[in-house]
């Protein structure tokens, strides 16, 4: 038998004709008269620059500059026009292949706006890419784009959207490993990682996970960028160095794992391609698995030790909405924030309370996803706790000199030092004005070290002298509690 037509056999059988795998196989793209060499995909244009949590874009802008802009980007105006109409499935589909045409592959406005009408659909950005490739490619076609912009402080929606997407731009087509793909960071990103895999929640299985090694990259990237900070003094170039080496060590896993598909399962144990990757990857990964695997370790124990309940805050338009939220204690905070999203949905608000022991950080946090707050408004909360750290304050004021203990009398004396020098800080913007109004009771805040709300309105941590208990911290959050 000729080599033609064995090719030909094989390809009306529905299997490769250059390796044999079935098509299409991972390694190999098919036209109807050639076949094209896989090509892995290149991080080339790729930038992590974007706010978090619904940066405002220019889109005028970025198309002229040839970007398109993914997991970010607050792009509400288009939904105007869907206002007051039937949202059936084929509206809900004109509207993701709508915002897709318009260059903001992102669907956290999108979600709001549904779950304003009562629908809940979860379609992350790698989902949507998945789900509407041909709207994707032709988009990047039309407007020749070149550049993919997404948020800074990268999360496993926000690179594999980028790589699915590159894929289309490079490939014309999506790798192989994109429904499984696309499957995996959406189950992620909705906060139903117990549904990936039935050891997902087991520490030793999860440094594993593609979410593992990402993690594990990403831990070791932030220790480098720290260090050379220490070194040789703060600069975002320095930050956006090592954002970048995240994305393209991620790329390398991806493109290691495209060619293995046929063999591999995307959504659980992916060790298998750390021997595969280069040496500086490989690295990235075997120094960040330990400290993962017993950060991971550690806060599943307090994960399921934590209270769960109904509570009542305000949203954006001061109307009372419904969350879940968490309430823990844990001696290592942010990382018990950071991880909680990804088994949560995303109408969680996760309470952590460290104590004076903790490992590193503040003395409490209290976080939502970025994405989510732009649904919650936190400042209530966050004026709760102020009052509550406001009377402990006073307290300690009222005792005579003689009678406060050493770190009291060290806290009096900077806290004075720091409203002698005028170092006074609203807990968040607008704070002023609120209080002009009569909103807010003056004697209730703090002016010097108060507990702030921050990055994009979705943490809340301690101010550095917080003093209160975790007995006090249960207290001030169940008062929301329904």
């Amino acid at each position: 038998m000729s080599n033609s037509t064995r090719d030909t056999n094989l390809v009306d059988s529905g299997f490769c004709p250059q390796c044999g795998n079935k098509m299409p196989c991972a390694k190999h793209l098919h036209g109807d008269s050639e076949i094209k060499v896989w090509k892995p995909v290149t991080y080339e244009g790729c930038s992590p620059s974007l706010p978090k949590g619904g940066a405002v874009v220019n889109l005028e802008q970025k198309l002229a500059a040839h970007t398109l802009v993914l997991d970010t980007g607050a792009h509400t105006k288009f939904l105007d026009q869907y206002k007051g109409r039937d949202l059936t499935p084929v509206v809900v589909d004109e509207i993701y292949k709508a915002t897709i045409k318009d260059g903001v592959i992102d669907h956290h406005s999108v979600d709001m706006f549904l779950a304003a009408q009562g629908i809940h659909v979860e379609k992350c950005a790698t989902q949507m890419v998945a789900d509407y490739p041909g709207e994707v490619l032709a988009m990047t076609e039309e407007n020749q784009i070149i550049n993919v912009e997404t948020h800074f402080d990268g999360d496993i929606d926000s690179v594999c959207s980028s790589y699915l997407t590159k894929s289309l731009m490079e490939n014309g087509r999506l790798p192989d490993i994109g429904p499984a793909l696309a499957a995996f960071a959406n189950k992620i990103d909705y906060g139903r990682s117990q549904e990936i895999h039935p050891d997902f929640m087991k520490p030793e299985f999860f440094v594993n996970t593609l979410l593992g090694l990402f993690e594990s990259i990403k831990l070791q990237c932030k220790k480098r960028a720290g260090q050379e900070i220490r070194e040789k003094g703060f600069s975002p170039a320095i930050l956006a160095k090592h954002e970048k080496m995240i994305g393209e060590s991620m790329f390398e896993l991806l493109n290691v794992a495209n060619v293995m598909a046929v063999e591999l399962n995307i959504s659980g144990d992916v060790s298998a391609l750390i021997e595969k990757v280069g040496t500086q990857t490989r690295e990235l990964i075997d120094a960040g698995r330990p400290l993962i695997e017993e950060s991971y370790r550690q806060f599943t124990e307090d994960f399921e030790q934590a209270q769960r309940m109904q509570a009542v805050v305000k949203d954006r338009e001061g109307n009372d909405v419904e969350a879940n939220l968490i309430i823990s204690q844990s001696k290592d905070p942010l990382m018990f924030t950071n991880l909680s999203y990804a088994r949560t949905s995303p109408n969680t608000i996760v309470a952590v309370f460290a104590g004076s022991d903790r490992k590193s950080g503040d003395m409490y946090d209290i976080g939502i996803t970025p994405d989510q707050a732009k649904v919650f408004d936190l400042r209530s909360v966050c004026l709760a706790l102020n009052k509550a750290e406001r009377e402990k304050r006073d307290a300690v004021y009222a005792k005579p000199a003689s009678e406060r203990t050493e770190g009291e009398q060290k806290m009096v004396e900077d806290w004075d030092a720091q409203r002698a020098e005028g170092k006074f800080r609203d807990a968040f913007a607008n704070l002023k004005e609120m209080i002009a109004r009569g909103e807010v009771d003056v004697a209730n805040v703090l002016d010097v070290d108060p507990t702030p709300l921050v990055a994009g309105d979705s943490l809340i941590p301690a101010s550095r002298t917080s003093l209160l208990s975790f007995k006090e911290f249960d207290e001030v959050l169940k008062r929301f509690v329904k």
